[in-house]
């Protein structure tokens, strides 16, 4: 066996730039910062390779399944069919993007998906072309001049495509190119990441400390390349895994108390993917999970998945995210994991979606070889027939569904939380509402990332809350005209409560306005099963004078009565009637003061505005009161006005 060149740590935490050291000498710590004890991190670490996520047993176990299932087969079939078209495409070249946050991310992932589904191809057929394509990949990606430490993202996911590669086709490998893909895992990789754990206060090296999807990403990638060169760079390797063990558990406590994502559904399949990858390679490799994934929170975060999905398949997309939820593979796992049945079906519904698709190009599709090993199997479920769920955590979600068996079920999902939360807007008291399968509150969602000042958010007056699409004015909700959420203020749900026919949740947005009011609050009542929806806001004590602004931002087109809008969306129509008397409707497009910023074509806000004045005071409270019918109902009398602590 061919071994690696030890490397001074200390020359290269010094010099701050990968590959200024000398090869000769042992790897010691940093003074002051004492290193793990190899046999209490790796007392069983897996000897032959490969050893992270799929040994060569299971594989037998695999073409077993295989040889009796015919969707199985065809699963297989569509992953051999995605390695031979990867066969055609070029090697993935050194480049960084994006003048805002420069980036080398998207050819990271690609690496992930061309070396994942060739090394699975590889050992499945025993073809040589395969992993031939993954040597042409990891040679490449080895002699780039950087894998970008400071966009740690990119260094991880180009560390576990590689870590991935050099396991799988480890013995398809000479002692040259191992020694050569070694020498980048570790000088690339694992010595940043090793420096990140040393509390290093470079900026780009902060992943450890956080708690969103950028520690079980960047943990994730760190710890593949350690556990594959650990019998080469032992000492290394368990330092990696002894941080890794001390970093995860904040991103594990993130999912508390009922499993949801703080930065919502698309962050949390990102990072929900990169939590399970750690798991089974530990599982694998080490025989153990390091109880990574022993919270009750973490045992129901798979059922958030299944609720923040509404009936049309678009995602309950609050904060940065977008509302096309792309399948995971991972999900296969978790189901499996927590005897979640629901979400086992869920998962081979994606999974089969995809084999007739022309190529996997969705987010998550680069992981798409791993359904070979946590193949969904076949499930009868019983539709849901709960229709409220109440998800707290810094997102702190109210989600109500008429019914889990139809498409056209109405739908609706709540906003409350800390606005300081990661990739959050300044968006409390927002939602989505969908019914007849059409879509007709929306939420904008993230703008682009390169748009200036996007991330600039440390403090209150950041350049990020004055783009539109983050701020309370490109939102949904109920905001004092002109005057914008606090960026660091929470709103919590204060009540919730699940009826037969649907539920109610109360928010008290209070905290985040500096208004001059006593107290603000908005409540959504999900009656008949969505039939009717009810949005009432009450401003206590609302300053004499001040204007209040109630809005719905929607894709459909809008029609205005005074008191009565109807929407009409795809051969649809609904009905939004103001309840409270002296109010009218007025709407606008949801253009935003740019033009860098994206110039939401096609979107009109439906608003309302009202001034505390005597004519809408009552016991000094301004209320606004709107019943929504999503489901198509035209009503001609207007519903009960029952104020919020009568609800």
């Amino acid at each position: 066996m061919t071994s690696s060149p030890s490397f001074d740590r200390r020359s290269i935490l010094g010099g701050g730039v990968a590959g200024l050291f000398l090869p000769g000498e042992h790897a010691d710590a940093d003074p002051g910062h004492p290193s793990a004890d190899v046999a209490n991190v790796m007392p069983t670490l897996h000897a032959a390779h490969p050893r992270l996520l799929v040994t060569d047993a299971q594989m037998d176990a695999c073409r077993a399944q295989a040889a009796r299932d015919p969707v199985y087969a065809r699963m297989i079939d569509r992953i051999i069919r995605e390695a031979r078209t990867i066969l055609t495409e070029p090697v993935i070249a050194y480049r960084l993007t994006g003048e805002e946050r420069p980036s080398m991310l998207g050819g990271s992932r690609q690496i992930i998906r061309k070396v994942l589904n060739c090394a699975f191809a590889w050992r499945w057929t025993g073809d040589r072309v395969f992993a031939d394509r993954v040597r042409a990949e990891l040679l490449s990606a080895a002699r780039f001049p950087e894998w970008n430490h400071t966009h740690f993202l990119d260094l991880a996911e180009t560390a576990f495509g590689v870590a991935i590669g050099y396991d799988w086709i480890h013995a398809a490998l000479s002692p040259e190119d191992r020694a050569t893909i070694r020498m980048a895992l570790v000088e690339k990789a694992m010595l940043w990441a090793d420096r990140a754990y040393r509390g290093a206060e470079d900026e780009w090296l902060k992943f450890p400390t956080f708690y969103w999807n950028w520690n079980q990403v960047c943990n994730g990638g760190a710890m593949a390349a350690a556990i594959v060169v650990a019998e080469d760079e032992p000492q290394l390797a368990a330092d990696i895994l002894a941080g890794v063990q001390k970093s995860v558990p904040l991103a594990l406590a993130a999912f508390d108390p009922d499993g949801a994502g703080p930065e919502g559904p698309v962050y949390w399949t990102y990072g929900i993917t990169f939590h399970v990858l750690i798991i089974a390679m530990l599982e694998t490799a080490l025989s153990s999970s390091f109880a990574l994934g022993g919270t009750q929170a973490f045992a129901e975060t798979d059922i958030y998945r299944l609720w923040v999905q509404g009936p049309t398949g678009k995602a309950f997309n609050y904060g940065d995210c977008k509302e096309l939820l792309s399948p995971t593979s991972t999900l296969a796992w978790l189901g499996e994991r927590h005897a979640h049945p629901g979400v086992t079906a869920l998962a081979r519904t994606e999974m089969i979606a995809r084999f007739d698709m022309p190529r996997l190009d969705a987010e998550f599709d680069r992981f798409y070889a791993l359904y070979a090993i946590w193949y969904p199997k076949a499930q009868h479920v019983a539709p849901l027939r709960q229709h409220a769920r109440h998800f707290r955590g810094n997102a702190d979600l109210a989600i109500f569904r008429g019914d889990w068996a139809s498409d056209a079920s109405a739908y609706l999902g709540f906003k409350g939380g800390d606005n300081a939360t990661n990739h959050a807007h300044l968006d409390l008291g927002s939602f989505v509402l969908e019914g007849q399968g059409v879509r007709w509150a929306i939420d904008l969602s993230g703008d682009s990332y390169q748009v200036p000042g996007y991330f600039d958010g440390k403090s209150s007056s950041g350049r990020r809350y004055k783009v539109f699409r983050i701020s309370t004015a490109g939102h949904g909700t109920l905001m004092p005209l002109g005057v914008e959420q606090d960026p660091f203020g929470a709103a919590p749900i204060a009540q919730f409560m699940e009826r037969d026919d649907g539920g109610f949740a109360i928010a008290d947005l209070t905290p985040v306005y500096r208004s001059g009011a006593r107290r603000i609050r908005r409540g959504i009542d999900f009656a008949r099963r969505g039939a009717r929806v009810v949005v009432r806001d009450e401003i206590d004590a609302a300053p004499p004078g001040s204007a209040w602004r109630w809005a719905m931002l929607t894709r459909a087109d809008v029609a205005i009565d005074g008191a009565r809008a109807i929407l009409t969306q795809d051969g649809k129509s609904m009905l939004a009637v103001i309840e409270t008397p002296g109010q009218q409707f007025t709407k606008a497009a949801a253009k935003p003061p740019t033009a860098v910023e994206n110039q939401n074509d096609g979107v009109t806000m439906l608003t309302i505005t009202a001034t505390a004045t005597t004519a809408t005071t009552t016991t000094g409270a301004c209320v606004i009161q709107v019943a929504l019918y999503a489901l198509g109902d035209r009503p001609t009398a207007a519903g009960a006005l029952r104020p919020l602590d009568s609800w």
